[in-house]
């Protein structure tokens, strides 16, 4: 077994007798067909189907063989009919299923094909015995989940946005779809349906690999490098993290354990070092404690920003990207994530600074600490409200079916592996800041001046130490201002002159921006001894 635990979905296929008939006569038809399964059986342990070994395997030996004849790929959908009207139709109209995700448009015509083998070829399509064999649905992967569970056990997560927009392509992508037959190939007489699509595209999410393009498809495989590929029986192989195998393409597809396998132990895939987001959205189940776990975070800018169409091309310009990745064992921030928090908070002296510094700026001392401000506070929230959201997957009524209950669960361990990620990111920050800040026992420092820092002239804090502020009219905001107006007018004198030079505005802005907190104190500013500018 695996060393992580799972949480995993059951077979919900109608029950074992037509399970057991579909996986024989699954095995017959590769076999007809030069597949050499010989060396697996299927068994369902715990409500799960897997394989195990019917004999001793030696490591780097072939586990099964599938011929090519046999591998449903998008070469396979490119070439038929109906793959050739979609395609047709998709560049005739401009049809893009995604403006962000180039390969949506690939995956829903494959799934169109999919559906149309399975539900409407009255079984006599080839691929009838692989098709039927699989799950007829899958109910704990959450594009399959009722909307409103979506938004309840999801909320306020990447996961929820992440369904609904996959569920908002399906629909396009059906009436498009179902357009394109009606006018290309009338004599099909089918209307596919949003179900036939969900189920197809839960197909594809879970169990197909991708592989390089074969040299005689050149013609075929539009501008991606790989294709997406379903392996009849080798799909049948559940996840262990960690585990070697070896994968050969000659003349089809051969899997194999680098270890080797003895008979009657569970034969185990790796399907590689995945996140909890991306385990439950595309294949339905979990691990606890997830050592690879991630989270993602996007940062937009206002669109009522003075500044947008300035951040927004420089963003593209320096070709970083507004989502971006947290991991839970990180050691730093993601230098992307910084550069675009840079670009995002930046005035407009530190934009034209950071188009020739390819977005990054540490040395820009304010910048950068906003920029670690900001990004803490974002986090902070996003976290609380994933938080806020744990009582509808942790408080069960009693009146939930036993698949709503592994749905529940499974949203639990996500979302705290959500908080988990981005608590460690949040922290990254903080550590940032106070390295940035020079933090010592001391507290001296002459890149960031604080109200604690003894390089100050101390005029302001004796005075301010001397009044009797029952109403606390001097809060630390407005100390600070009076620390930094009067280490301004000290001018050479003061340890800060360097930095007023290199980052403060003008004098008459800051005593603008000031002119507030001026007014406040006047009445205590009478029994100061400090020498403001005029």
């Amino acid at each position: 077994m695996s060393k992580f635990k799972k949480l995993r979905r059951e077979d919900t296929r109608s029950n074992s007798v037509d399970s057991e008939k579909l996986e024989r006569e699954l095995f017959e038809w590769a076999n007809s067909h030069g597949a050499v399964t010989t060396n697996i059986q299927v068994v369902t342990q715990d409500a799960m189907r897997g394989c195990i070994a019917t004999t001793d395997v030696a490591g780097s030996d072939m586990i099964v063989h599938i011929p090519s004849a046999l591998v449903l790929s998008e070469a396979v959908v490119a070439a038929s009919e109906l793959g050739k009207a979609l395609l047709a139709h998709e560049k005739d109209h401009g049809f893009v299923a995604s403006k962000t995700d180039p390969a949506a448009s690939k995956v829903l015509r494959f799934a169109a094909f999919l559906a149309f083998e399975h539900f409407h070829t009255e079984n006599s399509s080839f691929w009838t015995p692989y098709l039927a064999s699989l799950p007829k649905s899958f109910e704990t992967m959450p594009i399959e989940w009722p909307l409103d569970q979506v938004q309840s056990y999801l909320g306020d997560t990447n996961m929820m946005f992440k369904v609904v927009e996959r569920r908002k392509m399906i629909v396009a992508a059906l009436e498009f779809y179902n357009g394109a037959i009606l006018q290309r190939l009338p004599s099909l007489k089918c209307v596919l349906m949003f179900e036939d699509m969900l189920w197809a595209c839960s197909v594809l999410q879970s169990r197909a690999f991708s592989r390089k393009w074969d040299n005689d498809c050149a013609d075929m495989k539009e501008d991606h490098l790989t294709q997406l590929c379903l392996y009849p029986v080798i799909d049948l192989f559940n996840h262990e993290r960690g585990k070697p195998v070896e994968w050969d393409y000659m003349n089809g597809v051969t899997f194999k354990l680098t270890d080797g396998v003895n008979k009657g132990a569970t034969i185990w895939n790796n399907y590689g070092a995945k996140s909890n987001e991306i385990f439950l959205s595309n294949y339905g189940f979990i691990l606890l404690n997830n050592p690879d776990d991630t989270a993602t975070i996007t940062l937009n800018i206002n669109k009522r920003d003075p500044r947008f169409k300035e951040r927004r091309a420089s963003l593209k310009r320096h070709n970083i990207p507004t989502e971006h990745i947290l991991r839970r064992n990180s050691s730093q921030i993601n230098e992307s994530l910084i550069a675009a928090t840079h670009i995002l908070v930046a005035n407009g002296r530190e934009l034209s600074i950071l188009e020739a510094t390819n977005g990054i700026a540490s040395f820009l001392g304010r910048l950068h600490l906003l920029a670690l401000n900001t990004l803490y506070v974002l986090l902070n929230e996003k976290v609380v409200k994933i938080v806020a959201g744990m009582p509808a997957v942790t408080a069960a009524t009693g009146r939930e079916s036993s698949v709503q209950l592994v749905r529940m669960r499974m949203a639990q361990v996500y979302r705290q592996g959500q908080i988990d990620v981005m608590s460690h990111t949040r922290k990254l920050c903080l550590n940032a800041t106070q390295q940035l800040l020079g933090f010592t026992e001391s507290g001296a420092n002459l890149h960031f001046l604080t109200l604690h820092n003894p390089l100050l002239s101390g005029a302001v804090m004796k005075a301010v130490y001397d009044i009797d502020d029952e109403e606390e009219v001097l809060d630390p905001e407005t100390v600070l201002a009076l620390v930094l107006m009067h280490e301004e007018s000290l001018g050479a004198a003061s340890n800060f002159h360097d930095f007023f030079v290199r980052t403060s505005r003008s004098l008459i802005e800051a005593k603008e921006i000031l002119r507030y907190a001026l007014l406040r104190i006047e009445c205590i500013l009478t029994s100061c001894f400090v020498q403001w500018p005029s």
